[in-house]
């Protein structure tokens, strides 16, 4: 299991950690060590080269490159790291899941302290990557002239804590991909209210949704396009809550377009887009640990 007191207390220890590259600095040594332990797992025998890479300035790399979408042909000029050597680092880490496994393990460490910090609501949302190199999972952005994108739902708490990420195609819409986003959750969401703009309106989906994931969807009423009428009806206690607190997922959206490499998908897998979105996830959500304990 990730040992996530010790890295709580470690982020503690920052003054003002401002910026995310404070958190990931003390990430890093979690994450290299988890990192060898895997090399030491997939290595059946002690024959062979010694790793000369290090693993310290291969996770800065990684970092830089989806804070700053530095493209991977300035890998060897900046970092001193051959291309073919960062691939296959990259691949063994993207293949293995390993980031999204120690990120699971911290939200599920987050979620057994409920009695400290319970979930109040949750808020759903997607946002869509242009790609400029891509070719794996993507689909012809309708609002966006037909280029070709991805699309990226979330899920989180109110302390923007992400417990479910799903990557679509950008011609899928939203109301379709939200039942995928629940399934892939780490945490039983099951039980809990979930803030939703226009995009997820209707009483019938509402009512699937709840039948299907056991989830309380609260969404934005619209005008239907036959009728005229509204899709359905909310109470004003309802609204009054989805008017205050259903922009925390455009919040945790700016954050992850803070990662200026996230913004456009650069890299021909999806997986590897996922390995680079998991490192902001990490980051902010150790960040917003740090900042609703201290």
């Amino acid at each position: 299991m990730f040992d996530f007191k010790q890295i709580f207390e470690t982020i503690k220890r920052l003054s003002s950690p401002k910026f995310y590259k404070d958190v990931f600095d003390h990430l890093k040594k979690h994450l290299i060590d988890r990192t060898i332990e895997m090399l030491d797992q997939r290595k059946k025998s002690k024959c062979g080269r010694k790793r000369t890479i290090d693993l310290d300035n291969f996770y800065d790399c990684l970092f830089f490159i989806a804070d700053n979408g530095m493209k991977t042909y300035y890998i060897t000029d900046h970092f001193g790291i051959a291309k073919s050597t960062y691939y296959y680092y990259f691949d063994l880490i993207s293949q293995s899941g390993l980031l999204e496994l120690i990120y699971s393990e911290i939200v599920m460490e987050y979620t057994s302290l409920g009695s400290d910090n319970p979930i109040q609501y949750l808020v759903t949302d997607t946002f869509t990557v242009k790609s400029m190199d891509g070719s794996e999972g993507l689909g012809r952005n309708p609002t966006d002239r037909g280029r070709k994108g991805l699309k990226v739902s979330l899920i989180c708490d109110q302390n923007l804590i992400t417990h479910a990420v799903d990557l679509e195609p950008a011609n899928i819409h939203d109301s379709k991909i939200l039942e995928k986003t629940i399934d892939q959750s780490i945490t039983d969401l099951s039980g809990h209210i979930c803030l939703a703009d226009s995009g997820y309106a209707g009483q019938k989906y509402i009512s699937n949704i709840k039948e299907k994931t056991g989830l309380t969807l609260i969404s934005k009423p619209k005008k239907t396009r036959s009728s005229s009428k509204m899709s359905h009806k909310i109470s004003d206690e309802d609204l009054k809550l989805l008017n205050k607190k259903r922009n925390l997922i455009e919040r945790l959206n700016g954050n992850i377009r803070n990662f200026r490499g996230l913004m456009i998908k650069y890299t021909k897998k999806i997986s590897s887009y996922r390995t680079y979105l998991y490192i902001a996830l990490l980051c902010i959500t150790c960040y917003q640990l740090f900042v609703h304990h201290s």
